[in-house]
């Protein structure tokens, strides 16, 4: 488990419409220890693909595992979820997109009140 480091466990299938906008809205976190799971839920767009495997090439933080055969989104997250080493888990799906201080406000609040769960809405 590496300190304060955030595992961010994102499923995906055939995100390509979004999937730009999401990747941008986590790496640009004003928080940047973290490292970004996905696992694609063997999408059959060849678009997606090429996006994460662009944005894993630029950006060290994004691993992406790319599953054969398609399982649906609670199977990929607990694939993500395996490979996972950071101290904190964040869940977000990668049609979603976070306000820019999202992480860290949430770990600020997580560390100043000695949380082991935070949500917001």
């Amino acid at each position: 488990m590496k300190k304060n480091l955030v595992s961010i466990v994102t499923p995906c299938y055939n995100g390509e419409y979004f999937i730009r906008r999401f990747l941008k809205s986590i790496l640009n976190q004003t928080y940047s220890n973290i490292e970004l799971l996905i696992v694609d839920d063997c999408s059959s767009d060849e678009e997606t693909k090429r996006i994460l495997n662009d944005f894993s090439l630029k950006d060290c933080r994004v691993n992406v595992t790319y599953l054969k055969s398609n399982h649906g989104p609670s199977y990929a997250r607990n694939i993500a979820i395996e490979k996972a080493t950071g101290r904190y888990i964040a869940f977000c799906d990668s049609d979603d997109k976070w306000h820019p201080e999202k992480i860290e406000k949430q770990i600020d609040l997580m560390e100043k009140k000695n949380c082991a769960l935070c949500c917001s809405a």
